[in-house]
């Protein structure tokens, strides 16, 4: 549904710093829960629930189509950023400390299918 024909999808890639934003407030308190009634209003999720007439979206939020995704962990948003945008492991800022650390490139590669 989210590749058919006459429908967008706009993405961006966001990076901060570990000690500003953990990665599970940036989950819960920048984009919200994932049902969208439940989201703060100052969040992603809550402001686009509130605001999805204005925004052209086709039917109010839910928590299937909830306006928004982010990946669960970083290193679900490398294997993404590898699958949906064609990132090389070797250029992308986490697949650099991976690789630093030791795992190795085909290992990264392996885990990084996309099992769809």
């Amino acid at each position: 549904k989210f590749v058919s024909e006459g429908v967008s999808i706009y993405y961006y890639v966001v990076e901060w710093e570990a000690g500003d934003l953990s990665w599970a407030d940036f989950r819960g308190k920048v984009l919200g829960p994932t049902d969208p009634a439940d989201a703060p209003a100052d969040s992603l999720r809550g402001l686009i629930a509130s605001k999805w007439e204005d925004l052209g979206l086709k039917a109010a939020c839910n928590t299937g189509d909830n306006g928004v995704h982010a990946s669960a962990s970083p290193f679900e948003a490398l294997a993404e950023r590898m699958n949906w945008l064609g990132y090389r492991v070797e250029r992308d800022q986490f697949g650099k400390i991976l690789l630093k650390a030791g795992v190795a490139l085909g290992t990264i590669k392996e885990w990084s299918v996309d099992p769809q």
